[in-house]
């Protein structure tokens, strides 16, 4: 419908070729007048009546209050938060924080996915920040501060990135973190390896190592993304590293000592993500049954965990065994 109650008013809006026009009345009957007279104007290419904004009030809406609205509306507590807010502080960075929220154009919007792209990051990257900015854009339309969406392009994305890091690489990246006096760094690349641990789930796992069967030792690691909780094998140097104590900086820390390494070993297209490819694709090389590469990874979904499925050795050769037996 195109007049609807919204905080005890009648909003009217009416859209043309992508253009939205807007008003608020304190009655039914004024709200219908006013599209008619809207939809007059356009079929007949006169001047559109349009909403006599509150210039004091949309100026207050900056960027960056506009982002804390958001957060608390829709993002605090959800278990995308620390991502959230890390994506939301780039943009931030690169439009300024007191940029008013009602100024956004679709040539703002190209400029930062022009920025996006020529740092390096990935289109998966660059349509997460779209998503984000696109979220905040479109709370400033709820609220009448900014007069209408932006054009937001969404850039195609490969079917999946299954990047993973071969010994040698590794051997590579924990030794360039230690020569630089990385070692905690190092550490969490050595526990992402070994557990499939994701990023956020490196900073709250429970760092006193849980017994598993007479010799065996795990990590419990409560609230992962799929929603469950999972107690994963340790192993020795895992247990090494735990048995130092928890990880003790912030992640913005982590995060900038990262992005020095990636970009000194010219590391294109791996993301931290990338150490967790690694250990689903050695358990998998490994010959560990998928269902249970499932379980480890915890994938909510069977398919992710069959993208990586052909890499099991001698998969299909199985088949001749069954079938001669």
């Amino acid at each position: 419908m195109s007049i609807t109650l919204r905080n005890n008013k009648w909003q009217a809006y009416v859209t043309n070729k992508g253009k939205r026009y807007r008003k608020s009345f304190t009655s039914h009957n004024e709200a219908q007048l006013w599209e008619a007279q809207v939809r007059l104007a356009i079929t007949h290419n006169l001047p559109v009546p349009t909403e006599q904004r509150d210039t004091e009030r949309i100026n207050k809406w900056t960027l960056q209050t506009t982002i804390r609205a958001v957060e608390n509306l829709y993002w605090k507590g959800s278990k995308s938060e620390l991502n959230l807010m890390h994506t939301c502080n780039a943009i931030m960075r690169f439009y300024g924080h007191g940029k008013n929220i009602s100024t956004f154009t679709t040539e703002d919007i190209h400029n930062y996915v022009n920025d996006l792209k020529g740092n390096g990051r990935s289109n998966g990257t660059v349509n997460r920040h779209l998503a984000a900015l696109r979220k905040i854009l479109k709370h400033a339309v709820s609220i009448n501060a900014l007069e209408e969406m932006p054009e937001m392009p969404k850039l195609k994305e490969a079917s999946h990135r299954l990047k993973w890091f071969t010994k040698d690489q590794e051997d590579s990246i924990i030794n360039t973190m230690r020569g630089r006096g990385l070692d905690e760094l190092a550490d969490m690349a050595i526990m992402s390896i070994d557990t499939g641990m994701r990023a956020s789930e490196l900073l709250k796992f429970d760092p006193v190592l849980q017994p598993i069967g007479k010799h065996g030792h795990g990590l419990y690691i409560p609230d992962r993304k799929n929603g469950d909780s999972l107690l994963v094998p340790a192993t020795k140097r895992v247990q090494q590293i735990v048995n130092k104590g928890g990880f003790k900086h912030n992640v913005k820390y982590y995060r900038r000592a990262w992005e020095s390494i990636r970009q000194e070993l010219k590391l294109d297209g791996c993301v931290w993500h990338t150490f967790r490819h690694t250990c689903c694709s050695r358990l998998v090389q490994g010959g560990m049954d998928i269902r249970k590469v499932q379980q480890w990874m915890g994938h909510r979904n069977i398919s992710t965990t069959m993208l990586y499925a052909h890499l099991a050795p001698n998969s299909l050769m199985t088949g001749i065994e069954i079938l001669e037996a």
